[in-house]
């Protein structure tokens, strides 16, 4: 890709970002890059990990929360015409600044800044960080070397490029057949007869892993659980490794402090001092690569002979044959080390018949059970099978299925709550993607305690999650109105009946921002009720969702204009009464009576001492129990009774 069309292309995306509020440049750059380059999801990148804007107090961006090990602090820099822009050292300077001022005046700037603040006073101690200096234009020799000394990582308009390429250009990276790494004067070496393979174990100089990085990129890691970490700022552990590298203190010590790297090959041969690694993968150690990689880079474009930086790097090299062989070296290397739960399922069987049904849908749907599988359909082109339109797709990941899941079958309380068990619990995970196993081995565990009506099998899986997921988008429209519907009063009401109204609705149906799962539970507990009367429950669920499931893989904005907002501010609505949807009615009046009833609840709970809001609605079994025993009330009085509340087409027929 050339210079010039790439800076188009940015450009064109961050004018892109303005559907989502973002107009102005340099705001618009900085959420591009943490989407586009750090691959984080654009709605939380824009509502939290953006601090940009006024009172920012040089403070870009900040993230500091459960998915991220390492705090992450950066001050970014745009440029419209980069190949003439070089930054000078006040750009890492000002990152360390804002590192500064976030301990020493805590309370100034924007509100999003000091709340921030206070998170990193709180837990600073306890994490590494990431600093980053992210300039769209070149950095002078004298800004790396300060950067490098600093310990700042520097994202330049080279290094920016680069990983665009990667994430975002397929094909790009070659597959690498050889690769030569100098033979030192000590090296363990013996054979393993039990299993046909022999190794060598050395210290390499770890300049020849940035070049195979460099040559190479992730498919050099192929084999390797831990696939695609090179871009994630979640880490702390690269970050480290970077910056002993580049610390003139301890750029001899990785060996010492690191565990190494663990390639395995289909044939090494000793040549003239030099190994030759035919087909190598790093199957352990993908995060120390990167790190090297990421460190010598800055080495590199500070004018420095890396190959004589004397860093070392422990290698343990493998020759083997067979693909299974290879699978057990990678699993028994990685479950040593931080690796997630959900990595460990990533072979299982029916991950594997999940994933298979949901491409056999009439509208292909990509399932994503292993880390980093969509960046390799990317690379070879397949992504059109699941387009939606431009950069949209078809797309869910099995951790998302699985929160959907958990919702459908009326337990919205452990969508959130209980998170963290979906991979490592064995019951919970049976209970989720066990689709073939029987009713009764799958639901009929004490933990769940009963009243599950869904029904095993892939096929049934995936048309549920499918459900749930247009729900959940369907859930932020509605989110997106409500919020729309508040700042409609721009926080001054023109009269006594307006400000009691904002009162009531900004008070009593915030839930709105948060109720995802809860609603997602309530609206199949209305199906089901429906479904003992007869009626045909996938009739049902398409007179609630539609039959085009392309709407619910995109942007919220063009979702939440199917629905008409309430435009008198004296009513206690968010929704218009008479018509809130022609697209989606018979969704559009249940979710308005579902809401009302919650923001009963709400008004009568908040006297409770106990109250917390985003426990009332995340974590609390009680409320969703009220719900259903108001629903079984309706049921009781009849059809007709059910009908005021839940209305359903008039050509909804009896299975």
């Amino acid at each position: 890709m050339e210079n010039i069309e790439f800076i188009a292309n940015v450009k064109k995306e961050m004018a892109e970002l303005k559907e989502h509020g973002v107009h102005i440049e340099g705001d618009q750059f900085a959420i591009w890059f943490l989407t586009k380059i750090l691959r984080e999801p654009i709605d939380v990148s824009i509502e939290r990990y953006h601090i940009g804007g006024a009172g920012d107090h040089k403070l870009d961006i900040g993230i500091i929360d459960d998915d991220h090990t390492a705090i992450v602090l950066g001050q970014v820099k745009y440029c419209a015409t980069p190949l003439e822009r070089v930054f000078s050292p006040d750009l890492p300077q000002e990152i360390l600044n804002a590192k500064s001022r976030l301990l020493d005046f805590p309370e100034v700037g924007n509100e999003r800044r000091k709340e921030f603040a206070k998170q990193y006073i709180a837990i600073e101690k306890e994490r590494s960080e990431r600093l980053f200096a992210i300039g769209f234009g070149q950095f002078s020799k004298e800004a790396i070397v300060f950067a490098n000394k600093s310990k700042v990582e520097i994202y330049d308009f080279a290094k920016i490029k680069q990983r665009y390429i990667y994430n975002e250009v397929p094909g790009n990276q070659p597959e690498p057949d050889s690769i030569d790494i100098t033979h030192p004067e000590f090296v363990i070496e013996n054979d393993i007869a039990s299993i046909s393979a022999r190794q060598w174990i050395f210290l390499a100089n770890a300049a020849e892993i940035y070049y195979a990085v460099k040559d190479y990129q992730d498919s050099i890691f192929q084999q390797n659980l831990r696939y695609r970490l090179e871009n994630s700022a979640k880490s702390g552990i690269g970050s480290e490794i970077t910056k002993g590298i580049l610390s003139t203190d301890t750029y001899d010590a990785l060996s010492v402090f690191n565990n190494g790297i663990t390639m395995v090959a289909n044939k090494v041969t000793q040549n003239d001092g030099k190994f030759k690694v035919i087909n190598p993968q790093i199957v352990n150690g993908c995060q120390t690569s990167w790190a090297i990689y990421d460190a010598y880079y800055q080495l590199d474009e500070a004018g420095e002979d890396i190959s004589l930086r004397g860093t070392k790097v422990l290698i343990k090299l493998i020759e083997v044959s067979g693909s299974s062989l290879i699978s057990k070296i990678t699993e028994t290397t990685n479950t040593q080390n931080a690796i997630k739960p959900r990595d460990l399922h990533a072979n299982d069987d029916c991950q594997a018949l999940i994933s298979r049904y949901f491409s056999a849908m009439p509208r292909k749907i990509y399932y994503e059970y292993k880390a980093g599988d969509w960046e390799k359909i990317i690379r070879l082109n397949k992504q059109g099978a699941f387009r939606v339109k431009g950069k949209l797709y078809r797309k869910i990941s099995n951790e998302d299925a699985a929160q959907l899941f958990l919702a459908l079958i009326g337990r919205p309380y452990w969508a959130k709550q209980n998170k963290g068990k979906i991979f490592s619990d064995k019951d919970y995970y049976d209970m989720i993607f066990g689709v073939n196993l029987s009713d009764k081995e799958r639901f009929d565990k004490p933990f769940v305690g009963g009243g599950i009506t869904a029904s095993t099998g892939a096929d049934n899986f995936c048309k549920d999650v499918v459900f749930g997921y247009s729900l959940y988008a369907l859930a932020e429209a509605l989110k997106a109105i409500y919020l729309e519907k508040i700042e409609t009063y721009g926080g001054k009401p023109a009269s006594d009946e307006e400000m009691k109204a904002f009162v009531f609705l900004s008070e009593n149906f915030k839930f709105m921002r948060i109720w995802h799962y809860l609603l997602i539970a309530t609206i199949q507990y209305v199906v089901q009720k429906w479904k003992q009367r007869g009626k045909d429950e996938s009739l049902i669920r398409s007179s609630l969702i539609g039959s085009d499931v392309d709407i619910f893989f995109g942007s919220p904005g063009p979702l939440a204009s199917k629905f008409a907002k309430c435009e008198d501010k004296t009513l206690y609505l968010v929704l218009d009464e008479e018509k809130p949807s022609s697209d989606y009615a018979t969704f559009a009046h249940w979710a308005v009576s579902i809401a009302s009833k919650l923001a009963e609840e709400v008004a009568k709970s908040k006297s409770d001492p106990a109250y917390r809001f985003q426990a009332f609605i995340d974590q609390r079994a009680e409320t969703f129990a009220s719900l259903k025993e108001w629903i079984d009330g309706l049921r009781a009085g009849g059809a007709k009774q059910m009908s005021i509340y839940f209305p359903l087409p008039d050509d909804a027929p009896s299975s």
